[in-house]
Formats: structure tokens, sequence, C-alpha cells
């Protein structure tokens, strides 16, 4: 296994590559995915809810005109309609896209799907919030196939990247704060993508109505 460390399709021209904030959590997930000379065949990148996977696999998927693959719809189908399904999508030399994998699938089911884009010589992306090369799979022949491919990571908060993210949250809501108040958020707001992407939305929320203060902040989430 090749490891590299490092929300939604119905509005694609929105994920603009120039707008992607760059930074040690996404580094080299972000770096491989826009290198359009990287040819492995199984891409799997995994990160938080809210961790912008989804985004950077949007991303991927305008550079290489790649296909989606709608997991969750096709999982629910017999074993033989599946087949069919994935025969009548999979072509040879080319891309797709399989977003937010759940941690429950079909072992045989994902290995038909990697094993016909092995065999007509394409190319997958999978992301997901959980870690496939780190999970307990039961089918060998799967196992082969994941072993096969590339682990990309966007990986936990560090400080640099925690206020990065507030402050481009709060700019896509055309809010800006001072700096003072920046940090006394970094400190404070939790240590994860979703838990810390709903608190700066309640901040917007509360923008629209109030100055956004440092008191008001600490009245908000009853910070001392």
């Amino acid at each position: 296994m090749k490891q590299l460390e490092f929300d939604f399709f119905e509005n694609i021209d929105c994920y603009n590559i120039n707008n992607f904030i760059i930074n040690s959590s996404n580094f080299n997930a972000y770096n491989y995915l826009t290198n359009l000379d990287n040819k492995d065949h199984f891409i799997f990148l995994s990160g938080e809810d809210k961790s912008g996977k989804t985004y950077l696999s949007l991303i991927w998927k305008q550079l290489v005109n790649a296909r989606n693959i709608d997991f969750n719809t096709l999982n629910s189908l017999s074993f033989d309609d599946f087949i069919e399904s994935i025969n009548s999508i999979i072509e040879p030399f080319d891309y797709y896209i399989l977003d937010d994998l759940p941690s429950n699938f079909n072992e045989e089911k994902l290995f038909y799907i990697l094993n016909s884009i092995l065999n007509n010589n394409s190319i997958i992306l999978i992301s997901s919030n959980f870690n496939i090369f780190k999970k307990k799979i039961l089918l060998k022949d799967l196992q082969s196939r994941v072993k096969s491919g590339i682990n990309l990571k966007i990986g936990k908060f560090c400080k640099e990247t925690k206020y990065i993210y507030i402050a481009k949250l709060l700019s896509d809501n055309k809010l800006f704060l001072s700096e003072d108040i920046m940090k006394y958020l970094v400190r404070k707001l939790p240590n994860n993508y979703k838990d810390l992407y709903f608190k700066v939305e309640e901040i917007v929320d509360l923008s629209s109505s109030n100055k956004i203060t440092l008191q008001n902040i600490k009245q908000l989430f009853k910070f001392f």
C-alpha cells in the first residue's frame, strides 16, 4: 500500500480549484489529485465530515471529466442487477468518482467495481469519512484490490489549519472578524471539522442581527 497524508454534486460549478484552501492537512492529497501524470487505478481519499474531501474530489472530477458512480443507489439492487448496471457504466480508459462510501459497504459489490475498473484500465477515486486501508476486510480478493490502491488522507486540525478553516467559512459568508476574536475562536471552538463547521454557522446566524463582539460570542457558546 502506498500512503500519503494529507460537500455535493448538485452544483459542481462552484468547486473552483482557485477557491480551495491548501494547508498542511491536505497538501499531499491536493498535490496528488491535481497532478494528472499520476495513473494509479484506485485512489482512496479519507477525511472527517466537512473536512473538504468532497470539494477536493470534485476538483479532480472536473480536471479529468470523471463520471459519477452512485454506490448507495446501486447497493440497493440485487447482485445480478448491480452487475448489469456496473457493466453499463464502466468503460475502458475512463475516470470515475464514488463519493461518500458507507462504512458498511457490501464487499462483493465494491470488489466488482474495483475489478471492473482495473480490467478496463480505468481510474476511480473513492472518498469516505473512514479509512478503508485500516478496515478489516473479509473478502480476500477485495483485500488484494485495496492494497493495490493509493491512500490519501485529509489530516486532523493543527493550529494553522483551524485558523484557516474558520476564516474561510466566515469569508464565504462575507464575515470578517478581528484578530483577537479569531484567536479566541481557534482556542475555544471544537477540534473536529463537523462540529466546528456548525459552530461557525451559529456565528454567521448571529451576525445577521448583531455585531459580532468577543462578549456576544462568549454568551452564544457560554464560554468563560
